[in-house]
């Protein structure tokens, strides 16, 4: 029985990877950023941290460098995550008509902290033209991050607090 149940163990947990995750990524010293991957559900969970007297948004798809015209974003306006997509370097995003990111939590972390957490999901492929499709095939995504350098949630020129990384595991 214990042999049986040792072999049964082995055969469930080797090679059935059924979630993948970027792991925390420190964007910069107040924001991060974790996208994880379901495969059954398929559905993506993204947790998100950034300053609570700001905007911050997270870029995410396959793209040669950030803001790029038509790449799929979310930033956070002080009331919810918007979903919405880029019109280049120096342009506001656009809305999406619709929003397919599902609130899961909203943390104020802590007023010493200045920090909040949220946590959102939504299908691999929401059937919207304008939503990047997560395939859990991929090795890799590329991102893109940005917020505002002052207290603000009008979006608008966000310096240098803003960054690229591409082919992220």
């Amino acid at each position: 029985k214990k042999t049986t149940l040792l072999l049964f163990l082995l055969l469930t947990s080797v090679g059935f990877s059924q979630q993948k995750t970027t792991g925390l990524l420190n964007l910069s010293s107040n924001t991060a950023a974790t996208l994880m991957l379901d495969s059954p559900s398929q559905i993506v969970t993204l947790t998100l941290t950034g300053p609570n007297d700001r905007w911050f948004a997270l870029q995410y798809g396959s793209f040669n460098g950030g803001m790029e015209l038509g790449a799929d974003l979310v930033y956070w306006n002080n009331v919810t995550l918007v979903d919405a997509d880029h019109n280049g370097i120096g342009a506001s995003p656009t809305n999406d008509i619709t929003n397919n990111w599902v609130l899961v939590s909203n943390t104020n972390n802590s007023p010493s902290t200045g920090l909040r957490t949220l946590v959102y999901t939504r299908a691999f492929n929401t059937g919207d033209a304008t939503d990047y499709v997560f395939n859990f095939a991929n090795n890799d995504i590329d991102l893109a991050w940005a917020k505002m350098d002052s207290a603000s949630f009008t979006l608008a020129y966000h310096g240098n607090n803003r960054a690229v990384l591409l082919n992220t595991p």
